[in-house]
Parts: structure tokens; sequence; C-alpha cells
């Protein structure tokens, strides 16, 4: 072969070649505008990200409600929460705001900030409802059904006219607002809840809890039940309101029943002689 054949031979070769091996040029180009491609939409997307958080950061807070206050002056509420010295629409912790809320005001359950269209939030409130009233102390506690600390007063006459129930907790010796009170674990609630759903409980004023074994209950201001334990509680009202029914109670006396064991009663007419009724098994 000759030495221009040979070299014309060597040149039809080589575009073969570097295909073979990887290196078409045209396959480079193209990758290397994908990539370039992908990193300036990167950075679109990071600038418009940007623009759009200075635009909403800059947004005032024009508007702002509040729902279902009753027990607090609005003003005061909005100062305790910050939302008074806010004015951007972004410039709000939602959870500071309901956090502060129900910490600082025992009367407040729940405290939700909404967005309002189109500049502006709700806050909805929604409050505790007093159940029962106790005294601790020289100091009488407004209570919820939780047994949440609601309020303190030096008398209980706004309590008693409000017709809440009473309790008498000999166990618990202070009460701070907001906390919740215990009395060994939830022995406490569990017993209100059976009192509450027995057939007397529109008829308790008062729940008197010496201890576990220790309790009573007082129907219509006149009635005195001692219970005993906390067994049994319906089948113990149920057979008091019985005896009620039975009880001829003269004109401004009051009665004293022990149910407190289904099978041996009592009732005792204060200032009469007492008379004793027995329970069938």
């Amino acid at each position: 072969m000759t030495e221009a054949g040979y070299r014309k031979q060597k040149t039809r070769c080589a575009p073969a070649n570097q295909m073979n091996n990887g290196e078409n040029p045209k396959v480079h180009q193209e990758l290397s505008y994908r990539i370039l491609k992908i990193i300036l939409l990167l950075m679109c997307g990071l600038a418009l990200w940007g623009l759009l958080s200075w635009l909403f950061s800059s947004i005032p807070l024009r508007n702002l409600q509040v729902e279902g206050l009753t027990r607090y002056g609005e003003e005061e509420v909005l100062v305790t929460s910050g939302l008074s010295s806010v004015d951007k629409l972004l410039g709000v912790d939602r959870e500071a705001v309901e956090q502060s809320l129900t910490a600082f005001y025992p009367y407040i359950r729940t405290a939700r900030l909404v967005y309002a269209f189109p500049m502006g939030y709700r806050l909805v409130i929604e409050e505790e409802e007093a159940a029962y009233y106790t005294q601790i102390a020289d100091d009488y506690f407004a209570l919820s059904a939780e047994l949440k600390v609601l309020e303190k007063a030096q008398s209980s006459r706004r309590f008693a006219e409000s017709e809440l129930r009473r309790i008498t907790l000999s166990g618990i010796q202070s009460a701070m607002l907001g906390e919740t009170l215990s009395y060994d674990g939830d022995y406490l609630t569990h017993l209100l809840s059976e009192i509450s759903d027995s057939v007397l409980a529109d008829r308790v004023t008062d729940v008197i809890i010496g201890d576990r074994y220790h309790l009573s209950v007082i129907c219509d201001d006149v009635y005195t039940l001692y219970l005993g334990d906390i067994h049994s509680i319906e089948a113990k009202m149920r057979l008091a309101l019985l005896m009620m029914q039975d009880a001829d109670l003269p004109q401004g006396y009051r009665a004293e029943m022990d149910v407190s064991d289904l099978k041996k009663t009592s009732i005792r007419f204060e200032g009469i002689q007492d008379a004793s009724l027995s329970a069938t098994d």
C-alpha cells in the first residue's frame, strides 16, 4: 500500500474510533447544555422564592378579629399575646400566641389564630366553664369539670349564686390558678363523673371527700348521704332516692342517710329519734 493510500484509510477510520471511545463532541455539548439549563432554573427558582418572601414579609396586617371572648378584655388579650404590636402579616408566631394565652388566662381553654383573607387573622377563643367550687385554706376557687382552677375569691357567695356544685377536698392544702387539681391520680375525676351520671345528679349540691373510704354528698341542701367508698355509687344513689321518697321528712329538718353498705342502711332525722331501714340483697 502506498503512503497516500495509508493516510486516506487512517482518516476514514478516525471518526469511527472516536465514536467507539465515547468521545462524540455533539453528545458532550448536549450534556453541557442540560446541566447549564438545570443550574439556570435553580437560580431562577431561588430568585423567585426570595422575591416572594420579601413581598409577603412586607404585607401589612390590616385586620385582626377576636371571637369567643367573654371573660377578659379584648385589648388586654391582644397586648398579652403580643398581637397588638404586630404590623406585618408574617410577623406573627401563631404557636407562641396560642400558648401565651392559655398559660396566662385560666378561663381560656384553647386559642387558635386563623388566617382571614386577604390581610388579617381571626383569634378564636374557646373558654372554660366553671362546674364546681371549693374552699382551700381561707380562699374559694372555681373549678372546671376537669378540676382546672379557674378563679380565686375571698367569698363563696358568687360561686354559690351561680349554682356551682361545691366539693370539699380534705387532702388538698393549696391551689394555683391554671393548675389541675389531682387527688390520688384520676380518683377524684372518676368519682365526680360517677356522681354526675347518677339518678341524683341534679340534686347534689355538695360532694365531701374525707378520704377514699369516707365519701358523702348533700342533696337539696337537706339530705346528707354517706356513701363509704367509690364502689357501687349508682346503686347507692338509687337506694338513697327510694329512701327519700319513702321518708316523710318534717319541714325544717335535715336527714342523714347511711347507704355505704347496701345490705344495711339507716336514716336519721336531726332532732328526731333515729329510724332504721334495711335494704334487700
